[in-house]
């Protein structure tokens, strides 16, 4: 039983690996099967030019044109395809394959953001913040949009009126929210490292406001799996999201603790604030014990190999930080909440000791350094040997 328990964390991470090398891979979906599905009635041809476009005609009316574009959002690559007519005018805009987050998704396409593209050519802006409006709780996924609708247009400009489109340099904007999150990193590294106990609270307080409420933004699992499936976001729209998610388990990984459980989880905030203000301190019984302590390596596993086998990192959302701090979700997110904050009543740090899978990912990520250490003195001690 013992070798059993010993090679079980191997073995998992040993199918992780393979998942995600599998996922690696594997190709994208044809954009012509996904363009048949979106227009079931239609004819669709590939065009002959250097620019890749396709024609749809539906019965009697006149061809269109798609130029698909593939922005990368929140959860990733997606395929945008906007319908051109023969004016080069937008008739709609179609999301042929996305990997956001379902409840946000939805969120967006219901919020009426498609609908503001209808009869924009290549003239307009076609710019957030300009005459486009971004779905707020949504900006990286409208951004992203946004961003593949110009692309498109601004190939349909170059094949049909030979207007070559405006080299634009990519820009790193560093503001207010990155440096205040540095200084949150830079705070707690050197707090944890002087021991300075009193200052986890006010920490952790700071964190739920910035991370939770202001930018909600808290890390989890599908976020460290859009990262390990190269489908993050592009670094000089969202370096805020680069600094957070592969900043953080860096964070961990140089301090060798996992003080982002502790000292700056939004989600873990709300549960000290329940223990401090009328929540129990049950324990649970010797029996449970044991399974419930293993229960988040279950589910991390569970939800990265969702992830990688079915290349969508949102399909890793288990957790309920952005139901909670975004106030959207599927029902069954929202029973999750009320069980995690339930839980947390009775139980201290309810949901983080027994179902969190980030935290499982942030304390590997803390071992790394003392796994290095092992391996670097283990090399010194059979060269000296």
């Amino acid at each position: 039983m013992n070798a059993l328990k010993k090679w079980l964390t191997p073995l998992g991470l040993l199918i992780l690996l393979a998942a995600l090398v599998s996922f690696h891979l594997k190709g994208e979906s044809q954009i012509l099967f996904l363009l048949q599905e979106s227009f079931p009635m239609a004819q669709i041809t590939r065009g002959q030019g250097d620019v890749e476009c396709y024609l749809i005609k539906e019965k009697e009316a006149a061809s269109k044109r798609i130029y698909p574009s593939r922005p990368t959002g929140w959860g990733g690559p997606m395929v945008v395809a906007p319908v051109v007519d023969k004016n080069l005018a937008l008739e709609e805009v179609v999301i042929l394959k996305h990997r956001e987050t379902p409840a946000f998704f939805d969120y967006v396409k219901t919020s009426g953001f498609l609908g503001q593209f209808q009869s924009k050519t290549h003239m307009d802006p076609l710019a957030l913040q300009t005459d486009i409006d971004a779905v707020t709780g949504a900006t990286i996924t409208s951004r992203a949009i946004t961003r593949g609708v110009r692309e498109a247009m601004d190939q349909a400009a170059w094949e049909l009126l030979g207007v070559k489109p405006t080299e634009k340099r990519a820009e790193i904007h560093f503001g207010f929210r990155e440096a205040l999150l540095l200084s949150l990193f830079g705070l707690t590294f050197v707090a944890v490292k002087k021991k300075w106990r009193k200052t986890r609270l006010p920490v952790l307080a700071a964190s739920f406001l910035f991370l939770g409420l202001m930018t909600k933004s808290p890390v989890s699992v599908s976020n460290i799996a859009a990262l390990l499936m190269g489908h993050g976001p592009t670094l000089s729209e969202h370096l805020f999201w680069w600094i957070l998610v592969p900043g953080s388990l860096v964070f961990v990984a140089l301090l060798g603790k996992n003080a982002w459980c502790g000292w700056l989880c939004p989600f873990g905030a709300i549960q000290e604030g329940i223990l401090r203000t009328g929540g129990l301190k049950l324990s649970v019984p010797k029996p449970l014990q044991k399974p419930l302590k293993s229960a988040p390596k279950i589910v991390a596993l569970a939800a990265l190999l969702a992830a990688f086998i079915s290349g969508n990192a949102s399909r890793a959302s288990v957790e309920p930080f952005a139901t909670l701090f975004g106030l959207k979700g599927a029902p069954w997110q929202w029973y999750l909440v009320s069980f995690a904050i339930a839980g947390s009543f009775l139980i201290p740090r309810f949901w983080c000791r027994y179902f969190c899978p980030a935290g499982v990912c942030f304390t590997c990520a803390a071992k790394t350094k003392h796994q290095c250490r092992k391996l670097t003195k283990k090399g010194i001690t059979s060269l000296s040997a």
